[in-house]
């Protein structure tokens, strides 16, 4: 974790923010493997923010499925489902299968809380 924030750090220093977004989903996934949803909810709303203002549009189902995962350790299940439901049109749009995958399952996992 600290050595992801060290690279984004280090990243915004020298204003290279290409890749930002998918390195907030990193540590977002770092995050929640530890138990932190809180921390990873911030991550996952920044590389939301750097992926609009980058135009780097390729990770965010990603970092929306993420969201919704952290959300629902928090046990908001509304905003959780309104999230993956998000990322699921957003793979569609981009015709992104694996990922489509994943936040299918997530979905299934949703609908029986």
């Amino acid at each position: 974790i600290d050595t992801l924030r060290d690279a984004l750090a280090k990243r915004a220093a020298l204003e290279a923010d290409a890749g930002r977004p998918l390195v907030q989903g990193l540590l977002a996934d770092a995050l929640l493997s530890l138990g932190r949803p809180e921390e990873a909810l911030d991550a996952c709303e920044r590389g939301l923010d750097d992926a609009a203002r980058l135009g780097e549009r390729y990770w965010e189902p990603e970092l929306h499925r993420r969201h919704g995962e952290a959300l629902a350790l928090l046990g908001q299940h509304d905003a959780a489902l309104t999230a993956l439901l998000r990322a699921q049109e957003l793979a569609t749009r981009q015709g992104a299968r694996a990922l489509l995958t994943r936040i299918e399952r997530d979905l299934g996992a949703a609908s029986r809380r």
